[in-house]
């Protein structure tokens, strides 16, 4: 957007969007597929409303599955929540469109990097341990940094851009999430998936709308502190989302299956 906009406009560039979402719809259609004889295909299961509906109840059926939900909801709901304010805060402190789009652009290209790096070191040292010091503790303190560093050092472009990647970071350490859950329910691994997404999908919701709410009440410090505020909760809702360890030698085994390597 920040090489598309001095030239095409802001209209012409939303449009333009079109020709990436075709690319990507064409890459998975046409090039994201299994060939011929690659994969033994598997009698399917008959799916029945009952299993549908099995993506919510699983929420409350397994309360470690709702809670794991309610942390994929916190995870990048200051991110999406950013763009509704963040862009009109910083200019105060002189930062042009530009400038922003930079900085957002940085959090999510650090936070593609760190999706792999977070999943690899995540065996080693706990699922639950990146996700609570990396993830939850990570995201709260560098929420804090997108009102601090520009309130006590102005224009600062590059200190903003340090502190868009290392939240861009953090961010990623959310991703264990996606281990833990089908853990939770090695029965339902679908439906638990399922709440996964749909925390995912209703971050892109609670963020605009925190801001929405509040930012006419307690201003962009309140809204910074607000979401730090979650993140913090979020570690906490953590604590109580434990994997028993027969479950995690189990998937280990799954893993190392001659089908599944």
């Amino acid at each position: 957007s920040s090489y598309a906009l001095p030239i095409l406009g802001e209209m012409a560039t939303l449009w333009s969007g079109l020709i990436f979402v075709t690319i990507g719809a064409f890459i998975a259609i046409a090039l994201n597929r299994n060939k011929a004889g690659d994969v033994q295909e598997k009698p399917k299961e008959k799916v029945s409303l009952s299993y549908l509906f099995k993506g919510i109840t699983i929420a409350f059926e397994n309360p470690k599955i709702g809670l794991g939900g309610i942390v994929r909801t916190i995870n990048t709901s200051a991110a999406y929540g950013f763009v509704i304010f963040m862009p009109m805060f910083l200019a105060d402190f002189g930062f042009s469109r530009t400038e922003w789009l930079h900085i957002y652009a940085a959090l999510w290209t650090v936070n593609i990097a760190f999706n792999l790096i977070f999943g690899v070191v995540s065996d080693r040292i706990g699922w639950r341990n990146i996700v609570i010091w990396f993830g939850c503790v990570g995201c709260m303190i560098c929420t804090l940094m997108f009102y601090y560093v520009p309130y006590y050092f102005g224009h600062s472009y590059t200190l903003m851009m340090i502190a868009a990647g290392l939240f861009g970071a953090c961010l990623a350490g959310y991703v264990p999430l996606s281990a833990i859950m089908p853990t939770l329910a090695p029965e339902n691994k679908g439906a638990a998936m399922s709440v996964l997404n749909l925390g995912a999908g209703l971050s892109t919701f609670v963020g605009p709308a925190l801001v929405g709410i509040f930012i006419s009440s307690v201003g962009a410090l309140g809204v910074i502190w607000i979401f730090s505020g979650l993140y913090l909760f979020s570690a906490i809702l953590m604590k109580f989302i434990t994997v028993p360890q027969e479950l995690l030698e189990q998937s280990a085994k799954m893993q190392l299956t001659p089908e599944n390597k």
